[in-house]
């Protein structure tokens, strides 16, 4: 993306935010956040450094690698991905990878596929407990339908373009447009086809990518317990969590920052929470989840540009395919 386009995404991200504080009425939003209490806000962050573990362990169950092998390669990937639309620059961590441990972009792409499907997976299980939870209106449900049933559509053809390799070869035509997967040739779909991942670390990977998700629930129940707020149940807050990334992944801003949290707190208000609540309640969970990724997974490039030239790398997988 050029920079332009970089400075646009920024701007609207900026712009989101800053609305919807004004909206909720900055002075209270401050005023509830400075009375979050620390010791809850160190076990959101204690959680969240678990969660990201669990995140780290279900690559490495995919990759049969050990978790200490790829942790800094994991967390690194997931905090550049964090910061493109729709996560798509998540493939980048195989390049990574491949420069830490010589192992083949085309062996361990497909563990990222995996991922991605089964994260989709996931979480359009926890977005079905808002509609069993939760009265939504018409265009808010017509919305959440709608982007679950996008989802659903990206899960099954990624899972028919891995095993079919008539249509993974469209699909790799078509990944050739995107910078990071530009020179694809044949023998790298080839190799990629040649790889297979068992279904006993499939359904691994779901387990840990489940614990992963609910320990965020968990954190949105934790975020409302800081703020001396009574929390809604679990089950509501995980559903919340669903949906509003499957929006907020829908919406192309990168992480989703901004549309999250608009949706989240639409949901909130629903569920009986007053804006002026919902919102810093909302980003303090962000802050114990997808902000606390993006501070390790800096850490982690750091450790990693000890030993490999990353945004070489990173600008090498815009010349190569493996």
């Amino acid at each position: 993306m050029r920079l332009a386009g970089h400075i646009a995404y920024i701007a609207a991200v900026v712009a989101i935010l800053t609305g919807l504080v004004y909206y909720a009425d900055p002075a209270k939003v401050a005023a509830t956040l400075v009375q979050a209490t620390p010791l809850y806000i160190a076990l959101g962050f204690l959680v969240g450094i678990v969660s990201l573990a669990a995140r780290v362990k279900k690559w490495a169950v995919l990759m049969q690698k050990g978790f200490l092998e790829i942790t800094h390669v994991q967390l690194t990937g997931v905090m550049i991905s964090n910061f493109t639309p729709g996560k798509l620059a998540e493939p980048v961590k195989a390049f990574i990878l491949k420069a830490t441990s010589k192992t083949d972009v085309s062996s361990s792409l497909p563990s990222i596929m995996w991922e991605r499907i089964i994260d989709l997976v996931v979480v359009m299980i926890l977005s079905l407990f808002v509609f069993v939870s939760i009265q939504l209106g018409g265009n808010l449900r017509l919305l959440s339908i709608s982007g679950m049933a996008i989802f659903g559509f990206l899960a099954l053809f990624a899972l028919l373009a891995i095993y079919s390799q008539r249509v993974g070869r469209k699909l790799f035509s078509l990944l050739r447009k995107f910078p990071v997967l530009n020179r694809i040739h044949e023998g790298f779909i080839d190799n990629f086809y040649s790889t297979k991942i068992s279904k006993s670390s499939i359904g691994k990977c779901f387990l840990w990518t489940f614990f992963a998700w609910i320990l965020d629930s968990i954190n949105f129940y934790i975020a409302f317990l800081a703020l001396g707020i009574s929390p809604p149940s679990i089950f509501i807050l995980a559903g919340i969590v669903g949906i509003s990334i499957i929006i907020a992944i829908a919406s192309t801003l990168p992480g989703g920052i901004g549309s999250f949290e608009i949706i989240a707190t639409v949901l909130l208000g629903v569920v009986g929470f007053a804006s002026a609540v919902a919102v810093p309640v909302v980003f303090l969970f962000r802050i114990m989840t997808l902000w606390l990724s993006v501070a390790i997974g800096v850490m982690s490039m750091i450790y990693l540009g000890r030993k490999v030239d990353i945004f070489g790398v990173m600008k090498a997988a815009h010349k190569k395919e493996n």
